[in-house]
């Protein structure tokens, strides 16, 4: 996985077992919606989500969108 963090944005490059997930990989210039988040307790604040929902997590309405190259 590639990573990197601009000043006021940040990019990453994932792999996604399409197998596992029972999808197929999907064709140049299509979108999914994706949300990301992380949980830390140690950590302040300790949620940290891509796209922020509002109060619950699974509200595709509000996920970001992923272009695939």
């Amino acid at each position: 996985m590639k990573t990197f963090v601009g000043e006021n944005y940040w990019s990453a490059e994932f792999r996604i077992p399409y197998a596992q997930i029972e999808a197929q990989p999907p064709k140049t210039g299509a979108q999914w919606g994706m949300n990301i988040r992380r949980a830390r307790t140690q950590a302040q604040p300790p949620v940290i989500e891509w796209s922020r929902m509002r109060g619950f997590p699974a509200q595709p309405q509000f996920f970001g969108i992923v272009d695939f190259e």
